[in-house]
């Protein structure tokens, strides 16, 4: 047995990597606590940049640094045997207690061992720490169909899991009456996301209209723009419907999508959207998103000048 300085509990030597073994006995640090202490870069995406009011109904958990106040229990190892689950047991990304209905992650995938983000949508009402209520939120189907629901966002390191909520059923409801889906994503941010880029200076801004227009989520921004490095440098801005899109330079139009019409915070939209793409003269893409359905007024191949 070697003693874990950082737990200080004994533990098996196989507990402990060759490089920690070799190490004095005050700095010897078992796999366990080695595991807790690389979330710090397992989760490094902020929970910031993001406007909450913009989002009434989601709840965040990117940085698994610092346990959400409403999480029912913060990031921990996942331990099969406290499970009381066979090694051929196939551990399920997301449970639900029969008993106490409290909804679980758990990052156990050993085919690709790498750090998970769930999004999970929850069509009933749910209960954080303490007990207390989650706020609910909407969504709005492809047939206008608008329901309510609780949406949680959370990245979770390979080997760890979170105690997430209690779902709150009816007296009538059991298990199978609960409306939940999840979009589960590997955790990839840019590898280098502050290295040195030469600066794009632009006398046109993207909307039209006095403004003021308010960032609701900025770059690497906690609900959408995290999880993958094609989308950390977005920008989110508040405007009224019907607020002209303006072109920001010279280029040419080379993807157009805008005949989503779902809405909300629900799992299955988050990822969906409407767009106009545009390639600059020098070689940049432009994407404008969460444009109104059917309200483009260019095509692919038109050439646009910067305030079109």
């Amino acid at each position: 047995m070697v003693e874990c300085a950082t737990c200080n509990t004994d533990k098996p030597r196989s507990q402990f990597s060759k490089s920690q073994l070799t190490k004095p006995t005050q700095s010897r640090c078992c796999k366990s606590c080695q595991s807790q202490s690389q979330i710090v870069n397992a989760a490094s995406a902020p929970e910031g940049n993001f406007l909450p009011e913009a989002g009434p109904g989601c709840h965040i958990a990117v940085d698994a640094r610092n346990a959400s106040k409403w999480l029912i229990s913060k990031c921990c190892p996942f331990d099969r045997s406290e499970f009381g689950v066979s090694d051929d047991f196939t551990i399920p990304d997301i449970s639900i207690d029969p008993e106490t209905h409290i909804l679980t992650v758990i990052n156990h995938n050993t085919q690709e061992p790498m750090n998970r983000c769930y999004f999970i949508s929850v069509g009933h009402k749910c209960r954080g720490k303490g007990g207390k209520e989650l706020q609910t939120g909407w969504w709005e189907d492809e047939h206008g169909n608008k329901r309510e629901c609780v949406t949680f966002v959370l990245v979770v390191p390979h080997g760890f899991m979170i105690d997430v909520c209690e779902i709150v059923l009816k007296r009538s409801e059991s298990l199978e009456d609960v409306h939940l889906d999840s979009d589960i994503q590997p955790f990839l941010p840019d590898p280098n996301p502050f290295h040195s880029r030469t600066p794009l200076l632009f006398d046109v801004f993207p909307l039209g209209g006095a403004g003021p227009f308010q960032c609701t989520q900025g770059v690497n921004g906690c609900l959408t723009h995290f999880a993958h490095h094609s989308t950390m440098h977005a920008i989110d801005l508040a405007c009224e419907i019907g607020t002209p899109v303006i072109a920001v330079g010279d280029g040419i139009v080379v993807d157009i999508l805008h005949t989503n019409t779902v809405k909300g915070i629900h799992t299955s939209n988050l990822f969906k959207w409407n767009s106009v793409t545009v390639q600059l003269d020098c070689g940049v893409f432009v994407e404008y998103v969460h444009i109104l359905p059917l309200s483009a007024v260019v095509c692919v191949g038109q050439r646009v000048s910067a305030g079109d």
